[in-house]
Formats: structure tokens, C-alpha cells, sequence
């Protein structure tokens, strides 16, 4: 993010210097995210417009129920800001957290949400919630987007039998859920459009 490294110790976010992912000089070079829970997962968001170009935003997610901030421009350029999206989102599924052209989605512990583009934060789809409420272990959960669908894999419970590696698919076309898949998987990662497993 504006070339520099980022990096969560507890609830502090460190930045190196631009350019240099091991070398941190300045002890300002730091934001902390509110209270002492620990940051979950990073990612950014970029946003493309048609008269300002490319603006970009770190996301930064704590535990689910204790926040999800915003970080802005740069130090560099006195600009750098930190905002707080929400003080009751966040996520305990670091691996869910996905670019999609809506946002950065994940699962939070009532449903898959989406950090907009503006960065509002509201569901993906409320069609399907049960399997999310009911996550066994939900820092294992998995999901990457690609070519339209949003794939996730988690342990849940579903209809009062216990799941290992139910899979998701949410189609950003159609705009729905579909599953649960029993195709079970552990890492995900998204090439030129295909979704590998």
C-alpha cells in the first residue's frame, strides 16, 4: 500500500518505508486501531473512477465484533488517515477476505458481508446465514472469488449435522447462493480467472 509494507502486531499496524519491506525508521510510523483485540487480516481495496483515476484504501479487520478501519493516503504526503468503518463487524476468518468487483468480501460471524467500494459495509446476500452462524472453526474457513462466483469452504453445521468442508458459491451474476458442495478444500487461490482448489 503506496509502496510500503504493512504489518499488525496486537492492535498496531506498522508501515515501512517506501520501498524497503525491512526497514522501519521513523517509531511514527505506526496507526493503532482502537481498542486492544488484535487485527485479523488486511487487504486492499482499490477504487477506480472515471475523473480522480485509482484511490485505494487499506482495510484493516479485527475480530468479528470488534471493528474494521480504514487507512488512507500516506505519510509521505500528510495525508495518511485512519477511519473507522465499524465498531461491530470484523472478521475471526482472515482467508475469506476477497477483492470482488462489489468490495472486499468475507465471512463475518452472521453471514458473508462486503466492505463497498466506498466502504460501506453491509451482506453480500442474505440467502444463506445458518451454515456461517454455525462455523466450527472459522479462522480455517477458505474462500477466493474468480470469474464471477465467490467460492467458501468451512466447517459448519448444517440441519443439525456437522460438515467438514462445506462449499459455497455465490454467483455475482445471478446474484445467489448455491450449496452446500461437499467438496472440501483448505487453500484457494485465484490465476488469470480460474479459481484453483
Amino acid at each position: 500500500f503506496y509502496n510500503r509494507a504493512y504489518f499488525a502486531c496486537g492492535n498496531v499496524v506498522y508501515f515501512t518505508d517506501v520501498l524497503d519491506p525491512l526497514t522501519i525508521t521513523n517509531a511514527t510510523q505506526s496507526v493503532t486501531c482502537g481498542d486492544t483485540s488484535s487485527v485479523t487480516a488486511m487487504a486492499g481495496l482499490p477504487v477506480s473512477t472515471g475523473t480522480q483515476g485509482i484511490l485505494q484504501a487499506l482495510i484493516i479487520f479485527k475480530g468479528a465484533g470488534k471493528g474494521i478501519w480504514q487507512v488512507k493516503g500516506d505519510q509521505a504526503t500528510t495525508n495518511l488517515a485512519l477511519n473507522e468503518l465499524s465498531g461491530s463487524n470484523g472478521t475471526d476468518a482472515p482467508r475469506t477476505v476477497k477483492a470482488t468487483p462489489n468490495g472486499l468480501a468475507y465471512m463475518d460471524s452472521d453471514g458473508v458481508r462486503v466492505v463497498s467500494l466506498l466502504g460501506q459495509i453491509g451482506f453480500l446476500n442474505e440467502d444463506i446465514v445458518q451454515p456461517f452462524l454455525s462455523a466450527s472453526t472459522p479462522s480455517r474457513a477458505v474462500a477466493e472469488y474468480a470469474n464471477s462466483v465467490y467460492r467458501i469452504c468451512l466447517d459448519t453445521t448444517i440441519a443439525g449435522t456437522a460438515i467438514t468442508g462445506a462449499d459455497f458459491w455465490y454467483d455475482f451474476l445471478y446474484q445467489r447462493w448455491n450449496g452446500w458442495h461437499s467438496f472440501g478444500y483448505d487453500c484457494a487461490v485465484q490465476i488469470a480467472g480460474t479459481c484453483y482448489l
